[in-house]
């Protein structure tokens, strides 16, 4: 009896629906930015996974269809495609915290492997930031990720001389299994100490004393006879 109403009507077309961006990965992207991280191919790999993801931006054109690109080719759409979704690329101090928060959540998230992200973290900031000058005690205790530099260093200790170095008195995959563990202890802790400072962001730490010493008290050597 309603047929009437139906007599000339089209249906609209539905526009093509944007899927939500993943904005915790484009603030991390745009850290590494400020470390000079991130590489031409890199920008294009985040751009096509971005289009995978139904993400769309007038800036991609610009991207995508270069042929051996060059950074100076692709970061200048790229940082403006970050400006329009209200991302500003952070200094260094700011940036550190950023990319530290990003793997401590990454590790608590079991969004990797805790190993997998200690790496990734200390090949994020170790090499290219003064640590150094802040330190208290510890290298890194600035930033309170003092015990997990220790862990790595333990780790890279592990892999060298696997018969002569445990963790909690473990060797081989046991003892990997306790360095994963302490992992995810560091970052919980971290996390408990911070969580409050994310959320107001952090502030560079004042320079102190400079301190050298590295923090590896899980890790112990197995003597000779």
């Amino acid at each position: 009896m309603y047929n009437h109403l139906l007599v000339g009507t089209r249906k609209r077309p539905r526009a093509p629906q944007q899927h939500v961006i993943d904005m915790i990965k484009l603030n991390y992207i745009a850290a590494k930015m400020a470390f000079n991280q991130i590489t031409a191919i890199e920008i294009q790999n985040i751009v096509d996974g971005l289009l995978n993801d139904s993400v769309y931006a007038d800036e991609f054109l610009d991207i995508i269809d270069i042929k051996n690109p060059s950074l100076a080719d692709v970061l200048p759409p790229f940082s403006k495609f970050l400006e329009k979704q209200g991302i500003d690329v952070p200094n260094k101090d700011e940036a550190v915290w950023q990319i530290i928060e990003h793997h401590i959540e990454n590790i608590l998230n079991g969004v990797s492997d805790p190993l997998e992200s200690l790496c990734s973290l200390i090949k994020d900031v170790y090499w290219d930031y003064d640590f150094h000058t802040p330190t208290k005690e510890y290298l890194g205790d600035s930033h309170a990720i003092q015990d997990l530099i220790g862990l790595y260093w333990g780790y890279d200790d592990m892999k060298e001389r696997p018969n002569e170095i445990s963790c909690n008195n473990k060797f081989g995959v046991e003892g990997i299994a306790e360095l994963k563990k302490e992992i995810l202890i560091s970052a919980k802790e971290w996390k408990e100490k911070f969580d409050n400072r994310v959320a107001g962001g952090f502030s560079p730490p004042a320079p102190t004393t400079p301190g050298m010493r590295v923090r590896t008290r899980r890790f112990t050597k197995t003597t000779g006879p």
